[in-house]
């Protein structure tokens, strides 16, 4: 790594994974210590003057000088093992998502000073010893409620999957629908409005849902789990 180096913190967990911040960036080992690969990404160049480890959820919590606060998920990063890196593909277990409710609240100036949040949904994270195009299809039960593809590349992968039920319609539903609107409408519908028929689209409740990775000729399953928000009347 370049630059002096503020801060250096082990995982309560894996001893080899190591991170530390320096004059400039966040640096990642694990490996002991033996390599270092930047988690800069998105990051500005800034000085990195601490780092914590949110033991509960597992997150890296950086500090840095003028440039805010910036928390990132660490949890496969801790499972990465050389192991796993032998591995042609290794799905994650994801961890379990909160399905918050909306609570309207009266906005104030602080609001514009408030930091992105993290994506919505569930994150879904492999790793891919080399590149691939992977699909994940999430199923209630028997049936496939979505389905994501995507360009896979060496290492760690993410997916963010909107917690939406997303199930076809048969074309006798869609011409049916598609009538009940041209009727509505006074017959100015026209069909470059017809892809929106083919899927119902839903929110999924809280539950399990078994997730499918394909890649390749392998398919790896795990689960995902959706709770339910337990808290929302007191954020009212």
């Amino acid at each position: 790594p370049n630059g002096p180096v503020n801060v250096i913190r082990e995982h309560h967990i894996n001893p080899d994974l190591l991170f530390i911040g320096t004059e400039f960036q966040v640096w990642v080992s694990n490996t002991g210590g033996e390599n270092w690969t930047s988690m800069k990404l998105d990051m500005p160049t800034s000085p990195v003057h601490d780092i914590k480890i949110q033991e509960r959820d597992n997150d890296l919590v950086v500090a840095t000088h003028g440039r805010g606060i910036y928390v990132t998920d660490i949890a496969p990063l801790s499972a990465l093992t050389p192991t796993v890196m032998a591995e042609d593909a290794f799905f994650f277990t994801p961890e379990p998502e909160i399905r918050w409710v909306a609570v309207d609240r009266t906005n104030y100036s602080s609001s514009n000073f408030e930091g992105e949040s993290e994506a919505p949904g569930a994150s879904l994270f492999f790793y891919l010893r080399r590149d691939a195009e992977v699909t994940l299809t999430i199923y209630q039960g028997q049936i496939a409620i979505s389905e994501i593809e995507h360009e896979g590349t060496a290492g760690i992968n993410v997916v963010q999957w909107d917690m939406l039920k997303k199930i076809e319609r048969s074309q006798e539903e869609r011409d049916r629908i598609r009538e009940q609107r041209q009727t509505r409408s006074g017959g100015g519908f026209g069909r470059q409005n017809g892809d929106t028929t083919r899927f119902a689209i839903s929110e999924a409740t809280p539950g399990s849902y078994r997730v499918v990775l394909r890649v390749d000729d392998m398919e790896l399953e795990e689960v995902v789990t959706i709770l339910k928000d337990e808290w929302w009347q007191e954020r009212r």
